[in-house]
């Protein structure tokens, strides 16, 4: 499991939060304070932190990728309302927390630790044909 350097301190301050429409093969930088979380499509780069694919070889369907996956994103149970300890302690890599196919439901919860170690909650809120729409949560 990564371990920022704050990990102990279940809370946090939130640094960002907002609704993000996740295109197709396109990856977002969750520590960028850009409006559209700077895509890249086609190209995860070293910052970039999450994608979305409508197929993913390994996933027998859709899925959100996290970056050296499954190494840093990892679905949540439960209903929420989640809190940052709820990613701190999410169980990263374990198959049975990636977050695909009929695991992207409405109100799902979704952890990821981005490239500068910020634990970062997302909340599907949509999904339409070759999008995903969440509600984004990234604290310091």
């Amino acid at each position: 499991m990564p371990s920022p350097p704050d990990a102990a301190d279940p809370t946090g301050q939130v640094r960002r939060s907002g609704t993000l429409v996740m295109a197709e093969y396109t990856a977002y930088d969750l520590d960028s304070m850009a409006a559209n979380w700077s895509p890249t499509g086609d190209d995860w780069g070293p910052d970039r932190d999450v994608a979305y694919a409508s197929w993913w070889h390994d996933a027998d369907g859709d899925a959100v990728i996290g970056r050296k996956d499954p190494k840093y994103v990892a679905l949540l149970s439960g209903g929420g309302p989640w809190q940052r300890a709820d990613c701190v302690h999410a169980p990263y890599g374990e198959p049975s927390a990636r977050p695909v196919g009929d695991r992207l439901t409405q109100g799902q919860g979704i952890c990821v630790v981005t490239s500068a170690k910020r634990y970062a909650l997302l909340v599907v809120t949509g999904k339409a044909p070759g999008q995903l729409t969440v509600r984004v949560t990234v604290w310091q």
